[in-house]
């Protein structure tokens, strides 16, 4: 059975440009966003926000506190040694991480869709979300990562869950959008997926709002995935050669 890759969107306008939000929008479950890790996949935002020298693939953890209405973002990535012991086959490599924090504006028991930053005070808000593919009649998704068919039986969830952030202009930056997803760049929300997206932001009609949906570009580490892992089985096989030539040598000197 073929599964649905079909993404189905529903976005409502930010809420400062006062158009009303579309019928049959909701905002998403708490639970939706702290149980996954986001990858950030398109953003309109400049470049240099997610490019790292090493290149490095972002993730961000979110953990929002109904009670004090307090959210916090944590994001990781990893390091991979840029300097190799002779003796090394594999690269070391280095998890680093920063966060921020703020305050979850629209945060009740059960959802949460408006955030402001704790030290830049920008305002940030979800104006869309949902899953990559479509389930049939008798697919049962509880959120929990797995996907049952009512007899007990259950298969893990294939689809890629997204999110679309608007955030609003600050003093040295404009306006912006970005998609995260959970699954990231190895198998990322497909480019169909993004056009429905770029046709809601313009359906909107808000000429300021509408305006960035053609600046949507792909967010990528500074060098792609597939080469960054290229020149590692490169170097690993240097490596290997360097390894087996040192032992060789050494136990020439002792013959």
């Amino acid at each position: 059975m073929d599964l649905s890759n079909e993404a189905v969107i529903c976005l409502r306008p930010p809420s400062g440009t006062k158009l009303p939000i579309p019928q049959g929008y909701s905002d998403p479950a708490i639970e939706f966003l702290t149980r996954r890790k986001w990858c950030p996949v398109f953003s309109t935002l400049p470049a240099s926000r997610y490019h790292r020298d090493p290149p490095h693939e972002p993730r961000f953890g979110i953990q929002i506190l109904p009670a004090s209405k307090s959210y916090t973002i944590t994001e990781s990535w990893v390091e991979v040694a840029t300097y190799i012991d002779p003796l090394e086959v594999e690269p070391r490599k280095t998890t680093h991480s920063t966060s921020r924090s703020g305050v979850a504006e629209t945060v009740n028991e059960n959802t949460c869709s408006s955030f402001v930053e704790g030290d830049t005070k920008r305002h940030w808000e979800i104006i869309c979300w949902g899953k990559q593919g479509q389930l049939e009649s008798w697919m049962v998704d509880d959120d929990s990562g797995l996907i049952g068919d009512g007899s007990g039986e259950a298969r893990p969830d294939w689809r890629n869950s997204y999110v679309v952030i608007y955030y609003e202009a600050i003093a040295g930056e404009g306006a912006g959008i970005e998609v995260w997803d959970s699954i990231g760049y190895g198998r990322r929300l497909t480019d169909a997926t993004l056009e429905k997206m770029r046709d809601a932001i313009r359906a909107t009609g808000d000429a300021n709002f509408a305006g960035l949906a053609d600046k949507l570009v792909e967010v990528i580490p500074s060098k792609p995935k597939e080469d960054a892992a290229s020149e590692n089985k490169t170097e690993t096989k240097a490596i290997s050669s360097r390894v087996r030539k040192y032992f060789k040598s050494l136990f020439s000197s002792r013959g």
